[in-house]
């Protein structure tokens, strides 16, 4: 027969047992939550990283659009100005040219005086 202090030590033993069993589940639990958590945390982190690559490359795109502005901007300006030159350089040649002209028609007279008063 068992005695009173057997089933007292057995007792606790099973007790021991079932609460080591308890913290073993209870283990394995935590584990595979946290196991899921860092999943879900890897995703997210995986996602975030993605937007991010995204933004950047629209901050990259907006940034080469936004520079290929501004060149033909600039162009369009060195244009108007290379323009504007040549219209001056056109016109102080018209300037020149007419100048001369009046300038050949006013010795003309002034060439034929000469003679007549020469002539005389």
């Amino acid at each position: 027969a068992v005695s009173d202090a057997h089933v007292g030590e057995i007792e606790e033993i099973r007790q021991t047992l079932e609460q080591q069993n308890k913290y073993k589940e209870l283990v394995v639990t935590l584990t595979q939550e946290k196991e899921a958590i860092c999943a879900a945390h890897f995703k997210e982190l995986a996602k975030m990283r993605e937007e991010l690559e995204q933004l950047n490359q629209f901050k990259e795109n907006d940034l080469v659009n936004t520079l290929k502005q501004v060149k033909e901007k600039m162009s369009d300006e060195n244009n108007k100005k290379l323009e504007q030159m040549d219209e001056q350089i056109q016109y102080q040649d018209l300037v020149e040219k007419f100048q001369l002209e009046n300038k050949a028609i006013c010795d003309v007279p002034h060439k034929e005086l000469g003679k007549m008063q020469q002539d005389q």
